[in-house]
């Protein structure tokens, strides 16, 4: 069974600054992760995602709930799934940095 629809946040959260050359390609101004949580949780889910990046020792420049929207519940992030997308990104994210920039953000 489908879950039913609801209003979502979304946690957008910046961890490096991309390039000038991607930018100008395209690419984000920062690179970094998206959580789509459940509107009334979203002070608390911004706190653990907080938390997962300081754990995983991710940079953070900054942390905005920046819309809501309605989705299918089944399209909302746990506190499983947010652990398990930083954990299995942190590092590919931060070669990738290191590969187009030689200096990392704060």
């Amino acid at each position: 069974m489908l879950g039913e629809n609801i209003v979502a946040a979304v946690i957008d959260v910046d961890c490096y600054q991309n390039t000038e050359e991607e930018i100008k390609y395209g690419g984000p101004k920062y690179l970094g992760f998206e959580f789509w949580v459940r509107k009334k949780e979203k002070e608390f889910m911004t706190e653990y995602v907080r938390c997962m990046l300081h754990e995983y020792n991710v940079p953070i420049i900054n942390i905005r709930n920046t819309k809501s929207k309605i989705v299918n519940e089944t399209e909302l992030h746990t506190l499983d799934q947010i652990r398990e997308v930083i954990e299995n990104n942190k590092d590919h994210m931060f070669e990738d940095y290191k590969y187009y920039s030689k200096k990392r953000c704060k």
